[in-house]
């Protein structure tokens, strides 16, 4: 690495941007949830505070972003492939934790009878497995979310570099162009 700090580098700066603004930031309605718990006196649990599935919310909200992040990158073409896998992982943890949010929170507030159609089954999520599941798809979008910024700011880190050099380089071009009293 040159003279500069490993924070002090465009993709750095980018990931870092990413995991507090967008990470750190859709996860904090928990730290009210954890308050509300405190405050009734409740067992603060894996299940208490991602039982119902909100988790599900923020890796698809995660998801989306980094998603969008890499899509409008452009990247070389050695890393075609890897842009399309990353990508893919992405909308992969999209999809399945929107689908698993719209489910478990469909059956939570059901009611027997409501509406006038009785489905005959109304079996509650179990919230421990919601918690756990949801936690290890937010870390699968988490990783593939961290690969979709890291890839997208390595390209633009690329892009900005060379224009750096693009323009240092043709600096004296331009000046010896200008005319002497100007």
């Amino acid at each position: 690495m040159s003279d500069e700090k490993w924070y002090e580098t465009h993709v750095a700066h980018k990931v870092a941007t990413w995991v507090c603004f967008n990470v750190a930031v859709a996860l904090s309605p928990f730290l009210f949830g954890i308050m509300q718990l405190i405050n009734r006196n409740a067992a603060v649990s894996g299940q208490a505070l991602f039982g119902s599935g909100q988790l599900f919310l923020v890796s698809t909200a995660i998801a989306a972003g980094a998603t969008g992040e890499l899509v409008l990158a452009e990247v070389p073409r050695t890393l075609k492939l890897a842009k399309l896998l990353v990508i893919f992982g992405c909308v992969a943890s999209l999809l399945v934790s929107s689908l698993w949010f719209a489910d478990a929170a469909s059956t939570l507030g059901e009611i027997p009878g409501a509406n006038g159609a009785d489905s005959g089954n109304h079996s509650k999520p179990n919230g421990n497995i919601i918690s756990n599941w949801s936690w290890l798809i937010f870390g699968s979008t988490f990783l593939t979310g961290l690969a979709c910024i890291w890839m997208a700011a390595a390209t633009d880190g690329k892009k900005i570099a060379l224009a750096e050099l693009l323009s240092k380089a043709t600096a004296p071009i331009e000046a010896a162009e200008k005319p002497h009293g100007t």
